[in-house]
């Protein structure tokens, strides 16, 4: 059974298998991608809503690695379906 954390993840991998299929979620979006906060908040805008979650720019600007932003949209999605 696929959970909601597993859809998320694949979801947030598929946006960035698009453009570097190379990411895992230990990928570092600075050192390994080398995107800087304007980059991280552009790709939050992509991403944003899915399943009704919702954060503001600067928590999304606040993710270093790809499986923050899996635990971000995670976290948004339950407080979404509470």
């Amino acid at each position: 059974m696929t959970t909601t954390r597993d859809r998320v993840e694949q979801y947030v991998l598929d946006y960035f298998h698009r453009q570097w299929p190379s990411a895992t979620d230990g990928t570092s979006l600075a050192d390994d991608l080398g995107l800087d906060a304007y980059d991280i908040y552009d790709i939050g805008r992509h991403l944003r809503g899915w399943r009704g979650a919702s954060y503001t720019p600067s928590e999304f600007a606040a993710c270093a690695k790809v499986k923050d932003i899996v635990t971000l949209i995670f976290q948004k999605v339950h407080v979404a379906e509470g």
